[in-house]
């Protein structure tokens, strides 16, 4: 039977079972892990995958050692600092001695710490937005941000387990692509005192170009923002499955999309709800406000006449385990926002999705996180790259997720598709995108 797998051990605790659920069941494909303390109970399965951790039993039966049962056993949030391993496959971390292990590190404990965030638990020097930036992440710091080191380690771990037991096979590669709506329109439906003070600002600012695009749309020319057409075309002849995120906040400085009572953006979200998937894009403002999630849910609900499970937070906001946790008050029950907003790659080092863990209370929740590697402001506005050089960036990205049998997450804007200013050429270079990744 390859559809559950037996594991001796003589500790337990929840971030163990975690870690054995991340990387038997999300990783390896396991249906179902049985954690087994009593030897005498162990050695009485037969005809079954096992395997011990922690304490080697049997030559027989592979095993896996525990490098750092601190972290596993611990409650809340220590002093836990990596150390790279050096000379090997991949980069690793929580190495140990043992030579009789499969691996050459504790696989639960690097996989709890990757992705329950830990070290987003300790203190740090947020960025201007109170994000915790790519440049602190020890990924990053290790040069290994753009490797889905979990992925890699559980495929290793695979061909050595087949010569044990037969193994599910690898998980298909996936390809989701993701749209947030910040702004339906550059111009139309905006209330007229945000028209006259954006014109305002236009002249003061010698921007004569775009107060002539701003009456031009006024008197019937295609607002540059509005690209549903394009991007529905995108996706016609295609099995791809994309979502579509919707800002529906109140009007702050950073939360501008079009007033949710506008009879013309509530028919764009209804239409391109009948056809495609639909979350919800948490506003800026709701992360200081939580309470706002609730109003904004209730308000796309409203819309397209529909249970909404699905988010993303503006500005990619995230907080732990504070965001997770009102997310999770308000019904939510797949997040989309892990990743970095001025790097690709993979934040939690996985490339498959994964259940939340709050460390604040020590319990895996059944929030599901799908962490996303590509986004075009991180190539366009964060890097400033141009496409020749940010499709090459991006290409690697698409090729290790696929090897790995990932699920490859992308973020695009419609606004990103005007082909106008520092935006021309992008369609071209998302289509490429889209070439490469399905």
């Amino acid at each position: 039977m390859t559809d559950q797998i037996y594991i001796y051990s003589e500790q337990n605790s929840p971030r163990l079972l975690y870690a054995f659920n991340l990387i038997f069941k999300d990783l390896l494909g396991f249906d179902k892990i049985n954690i087994i303390s009593g030897i005498s109970e162990f050695n009485q399965i037969e005809n079954a995958p096992k395997l011990s951790y922690g304490v080697q039993i049997s030559k027989k039966i592979p095993y896996l050692a525990s490098g750092n049962s601190v972290l596993i056993m611990e409650k809340g949030i220590g002093d836990q600092k990596p150390h790279m391993l050096s000379g090997e496959l991949y980069p690793c971390f929580f190495g140990h001695s043992d030579a009789r292990s499969l691996l050459p590190f504790d696989f639960p404990a690097l996989a709890f710490w990757c992705c329950s965030r830990y070290e987003e638990y300790q203190p740090f020097a947020a960025d201007n937005h109170g994000r915790f930036s790519a440049e602190r992440s020890f990924a990053f710091q290790n040069g290994f941000l753009h490797l889905p080191i979990l992925n890699l380690w559980a495929e290793e771990l695979r061909k050595k387990l087949q010569h044990h037991f037969e193994m599910p096979p690898q998980k298909e590669y996936k390809f989701i692509p993701t749209y947030d709506i910040d702004y339906a329109w550059a111009y139309k439906y905006k209330a007229v005192w945000r028209q006259i003070a954006a014109a305002g600002r236009d002249l003061l600012k010698g921007r004569a170009g775009t107060l002539f695009e701003r009456i031009a749309v006024r008197f019937g020319k295609n607002d540059p923002f509005y690209n549903f057409d394009y991007i529905r075309s995108l996706h016609v002849n295609s099995s791809d499955k994309p979502l579509f995120f919707w800002l529906l906040g109140n009007y702050s400085e950073f939360d501008k999309n079009i007033d949710y009572k506008v009879p013309a953006f509530r028919k764009l979200i209804q239409d391109i709800a009948n056809d495609f998937e639909c979350g919800i894009h948490p506003s800026y403002q709701s992360n200081s406000e939580p309470g706002k999630v609730s109003a904004e849910l209730n308000r796309l609900e409203g819309i397209i006449g529909k249970k909404v499970i699905k988010s993303r937070q503006h500005f990619l906001k995230l907080n732990f385990p504070q965001s997770y946790q009102n997310l999770i008050q308000k019904g939510i029950k797949e997040d989309y926002s892990l990743g970095y907003a001025e790097e690709l790659g993979f934040r939690a080092s996985i490339a498959t999705p994964f259940n939340c863990y709050d460390i604040s209370k020590e319990q895996e929740t059944d929030l599901r996180i799908h962490p996303f590697m590509l986004m075009d402001v991180t190539l366009n506005v964060y890097q400033k790259l141009d496409t020749v050089t940010a499709l090459e960036k991006v290409i690697p990205i698409i090729e290790i997720t696929k090897k790995v049998g990932g699920e490859l997450i992308s973020i695009w804007h419609n606004n990103s598709f005007c082909e106008k200013d520092n935006w021309k050429g992008w369609r071209a270079l998302y289509e490429n995108v889209l070439k490469a990744a399905r």
